[in-house]
């Protein structure tokens, strides 16, 4: 069973307006009751570490238990981690500006964080890219970024904005991907994932590999194999 520490942080700091509104979805596409799919995905968390997105992103409310249990969860992905990942480094994915900087021969793209930034380079910064992405820099699956653009904006009241004191922004250059993969999607950047673990010996295995499509995509290759 999924470690009950995980599933407890989980409870108290969970989106619950946005798991209703998760509810509400499946209940459109699907017919089934909302106490019902609420009561699947409280079962679902407790027996396979699957949160509201599993449930939603798996389709887990057509599965059976024997295929819900194939699938690596928020949950399980998590025991992964803390099983085959040093915890001293972990402060590197959990931050954009230390990966950033980590791995910045990799990334190829122009970063540079707000705080402690001067106005001028932080100008020159957009004056460089007037079409950039302001990420916070901690935090995941997307929230609070912003794609900004100069063109319809004042770069004072742009400036303004990403040095609000309640705000910790990491400003990177647009990113361009290339003709053929732009297009399979063009409204989001499509990415190849390969997930590896290092053995004794240190030598890396794939575990899987996969090509995540934007969301738009996706729902649409649904409907049309249905």
């Amino acid at each position: 069973m999924t470690n009950i520490k995980y599933i407890i942080k989980r409870i108290f700091k969970m989106d619950y307006k946005t798991m209703f509104k998760k509810i509400n979805n499946i209940h459109q596409k699907t017919g089934m009751k909302r106490m019902a799919i609420f009561r699947d995905m409280r079962s679902c968390a407790l027996k396979y570490g699957a949160g509201y997105m599993d449930y939603d992103l798996f389709e887990m409310y057509n599965l059976t238990p024997e295929q819900r249990d194939t699938y690596i969860t928020r949950g399980r992905n998590n025991e992964l981690i803390k099983k085959y990942n040093n915890p001293e480094y972990t402060y590197i994915f959990n931050s954009k500006l230390a990966f950033n900087k980590l791995f910045q021969d990799f990334i190829k793209r122009d970063f540079i964080k707000v705080r402690g930034t001067s106005k001028e380079d932080l100008i020159n910064f957009m004056l460089k890219h007037p079409i950039f992405m302001a990420k916070p820099i901690e935090g995941a699956c997307g929230k609070g970024i912003e794609k900004i653009s100069l063109k319809d904006q004042d770069i004072e009241e742009v400036y303004a904005h990403l040095t609000d004191a309640n705000s910790n922004f990491i400003l990177e250059e647009l990113l361009i991907q290339c003709p053929e993969v732009n297009k399979i999607y063009p409204n989001a950047i499509n990415t190849c994932r390969i997930v590896t673990i290092l053995d004794d010996f240190d030598i890396p295995h794939v575990i899987c590999a996969y090509f995540r499509i934007g969301e738009w995509w996706r729902r649409l290759m649904k409907k049309r194999v249905k």
